[in-house]
């Protein structure tokens, strides 16, 4: 099986972005910046629970078209690979790197579409930390991640929400 894909994850503010500048000056590793297209297929194979314990979604609605999970998946990593593969092609390079730090908030469904068929990087840097860069860096943006939403809405503190999505 075919494994030139790296997909870089660790909480934003965790030092992802220098580890991928770090493995990007390899000569076969292509690394470019956050593309969000792993988060966004996440998103397209997230399924909602409804009455009767049914699981609404791509996958099941597919599975109507009699389409397997199997075959959904090999078809939406072909498409999101291929974005990544043809990349890394153009810019002369054997293998490529996706990171977008907040995959991390995505990890059951990119585990899901991508285990097996690509290698997984992880940077662990200390929770405090994370939430105090975190903090920082949504005072100078104004703003916060979606993904950290649910987090910021448990507790009026920014500072204890950035800890709990850490």
């Amino acid at each position: 099986m075919k494994k030139d894909g790296i997909i870089l994850l660790g909480c934003p503010r965790s030092g992802t972005t220098l580890l991928r500048r770090l493995l990007g000056a390899h000569s076969n590793i292509v690394a470019s910046g956050e593309t969000y297209l792993l988060s966004a297929c996440a998103r397209f194979l997230r399924e909602d629970p409804v009455a009767g314990g049914i699981n609404v979604g791509v996958l099941n609605g597919l599975g109507f078209l009699g389409y397997s999970e199997d075959e959904t998946l090999s078809s939406l990593r072909d498409f999101a690979f291929g974005f990544l593969d043809g990349h890394a092609e153009r810019e002369g390079g054997k293998r490529w790197l996706e990171k977008t730090a907040t995959n991390a908030f995505h990890l059951q469904e990119i585990e899901r579409l991508c285990a097996g068929h690509a290698q997984f990087v992880c940077i662990v840097r200390h929770g405090l930390d994370v939430a105090s860069s975190m903090l920082d860096w949504a005072i100078k943006a104004q703003s916060v991640p979606v993904e950290i939403h649910h987090y910021v809405k448990q507790t009026p503190h920014l500072l204890e929400a950035f800890a709990l999505a850490w």
